[in-house]
């Protein structure tokens, strides 16, 4: 989610300084306005403008962060974030927001290094004792503070203090607060220790609770009606969520790889069609190889078996006049199974049929000259001329099918 920025102004000093946090959290594109708000804000606290509440020194120190992040040196508002943070954290926790307390550490945890200088000792000295979610925010809030980072500690009470299922207007809070709990812990224990895992679990499934539980709608301002006795839906049933928290869920949420461009409809057709249709031509000449080389191989190994056969009769002292046929009809089958293997990769062209009825009139004659000297009384008296011609039929229908492919390939090839 990107708030629309009309100006380097967002409604609040505290909500500029989170758009100029988060923007600073998304990829380069967005550094234009962060930088923006950033300077916004430089001239709101070099004008004494900053009030003495919790939400101006958050932003002081949100504004700080930021930049520090852009790497734009401002020492002035480095010391005055952290004099409004020191001075806020010397108040009482009835005017002290535990989130507006979080925040501001949160910022100042790279701005302000040295764990001995303000604001951490005062943060340190701090009795408070908070319920619910503040509880776990106070907890992240001296643990930036203390003078070591104790990174499986935190871990640990995020995920006994932190509630499984919050309800929608702490959602925000809670999944700014497992994301900043990951990232600061992350950098000191093992990305694979099972309970930083846990707490990048929760926060998995809190996005994806979000995701379905609000749309566009969540983020309008609710309609409110003017006061009616008879009617008890003056507000309305819709779930909506507060300018802030939308900047915390877009700060937790924001990614820094890369925006990806949408296509038109037009553009992502015309790209993916010519993929597909890519796609499409190669699965059609790798089915067309694979069934070549199966033809071949069925040719092959037709021919081989027939001279096998044609050696092991003549071994066996099988006259000729039945091996010769015997190793033809072996043959002339398997030529014409590999011409029907061929004619499916072909489309069924001319020539492969031509090649299949040549093999297939060999292995029908050899049969019929087995048969027939095998009978007392040959039933063809000229079978060798009933052959003879088929074969010449066939070999002339061989030889007009090749040429006929010959012209066709020139053809198709010429255009």
């Amino acid at each position: 989610m990107r708030v629309p920025a009309p100006d380097d102004w967002w409604d609040s000093p505290l909500e500029t300084a989170l758009v100029a946090v988060s923007a600073t959290r998304h990829a380069s594109s967005h550094r234009e306005q962060a930088e923006r708000a950033v300077a916004r804000l430089v001239r709101w606290q070099r004008d004494r403008e900053p009030r003495r509440i919790s939400a101006d020194a958050a932003a002081l120190a949100l504004a700080a962060q930021a930049a520090h992040d852009l790497a734009l040196t401002d020492p002035e508002l480095a010391r005055a974030a952290i004099h409004a943070v020191d001075d806020l954290a010397r108040r009482g926790d009835s005017v002290v927001p535990a989130l507006h307390l979080a925040l501001a550490a949160w910022s100042l945890d790279r701005v302000q290094p040295d764990r001995t200088l303000a604001p951490w000792p005062t943060i340190l000295t701090r009795d408070s004792t908070r319920r619910g979610l503040a509880g776990p925010l106070v907890g992240f809030t001296r643990a930036l503070a203390s003078a070591r980072f104790d990174a499986p500690t935190v871990v640990r009470d995020m995920l006994n203090a932190l509630p499984v299922s919050p309800g929608t207007n702490d959602s925000a809070s809670v999944l700014w607060l497992l994301t900043a709990t990951v990232e600061r812990c992350s950098g000191d224990i093992d990305r694979n220790e099972p309970g930083l895992q846990a707490l990048v679990d929760r926060r998995a499934e809190l996005t994806g609770r979000l995701a379905q539980e609000l749309d566009r709608t969540a983020f309008e301002p609710p309609d409110v009606h003017d006061f009616d006795p008879d009617v008890d839906d003056v507000v309305g049933d819709g779930v909506y969520i507060s300018r802030l928290e939308a900047l915390l869920l877009d700060t937790s949420l924001a990614s820094s790889d890369p925006e990806a461009p949408w296509l038109r409809y037009e553009e992502a057709t015309a790209l993916f069609g010519r993929q597909a249709a890519h796609e499409r031509v190669l699965r059609v000449k790798t089915a067309q190889r694979l069934t070549n080389t199966s033809a071949v191989f069925t040719a092959v190994m037709g021919i081989t078996i027939g001279v096998s056969g044609w050696l092991a009769l003549i071994a066996l002292d099988v006259g000729a006049r039945i091996a010769v046929p015997a190793a033809i009809l072996i043959a002339g089958f398997g030529v014409a199974l590999a011409a029907a293997i061929w004619g499916t990769a072909r489309g069924g062209k001319v020539f492969p049929a031509a090649v299949g009825s040549f093999g297939l009139i060999l292995s029908i004659g050899a049969a019929l000259v087995i048969v027939n000297d095998a009978l007392a009384k040959p039933l063809f008296p000229d079978l060798s001329g009933l052959i003879g011609g088929a074969l010449l039929v066939a070999l002339a229908t061989l030889v007009f099918a090749g040429l006929v492919a010959v012209v066709r390939d020139r053809d198709e090839s010429r255009k």
